[in-house]
């Protein structure tokens, strides 16, 4: 990258090898390091906000090829919580790595299942079932009924109409 002004183009030299299809991507790699690794898939939400009611993995524990399975309320005290990746938004605004307890947005990890093979993993994910109970919408600080807490961490005594038991369509995989 050059040191030009901000509206200056910026000449990329990794973009090429992608766009031709001679990148290199972690499922390319043939390094005896990898040999055995495991891979996993990420169950997603596909709720906006919710709560998590429950989260049924035996079917995919069940799967072939699957090791294990685990949500986030099972590695509440093994992962850390994950801060904000820019340094301009609000250091306060931490959330699980996987979601305990309430969903905050469409996509949110709230699973991830463990497996010997990519295709095992994206099995295993897809048999999870998970039990939400919806939420009302948040729109921002103004809105949460709890202003004294992080907005990520807010939750209301409100409940929308019914509950929703979904199978994951939302899992996405990624080697490890």
């Amino acid at each position: 990258m050059s040191g030009g002004a901000p509206a200056d183009a910026v000449l990329r030299l990794e973009d090429r090898p992608l766009l031709v299809g001679r990148g290199t991507f972690i499922d390319g790699l043939r390094l005896p390091e990898l040999d055995g690794a495991l891979h996993l898939a990420f169950v997603r939400s596909t709720e906006p906000h919710a709560r998590i009611v429950g989260v049924d993995l035996g079917d995919a524990l069940a799967t072939p090829g699957v090791v294990a399975a685990f949500t986030g309320a099972d590695l509440r005290d093994q992962i850390w919580p994950l801060p904000p990746r820019l340094p301009m938004m609000n250091p306060l605004m931490v959330r699980p790595m996987l979601a305990v307890d309430v969903v905050r947005f469409v996509g949110e990890p709230v699973a991830v299942v463990v497996a010997e093979s990519r295709y095992a993993a994206a099995d295993g994910a897809e048999a999870v079932i998970v039990d939400y109970d919806r939420l009302p919408a948040q729109h921002g600080a103004a809105t949460c009924s709890c202003t004294s807490t992080p907005a990520p961490t807010c939750r209301t005594s409100g409940r929308a109409r019914g509950s929703t038991a979904t199978r994951s369509p939302a899992a996405t995989s990624s080697s490890r």
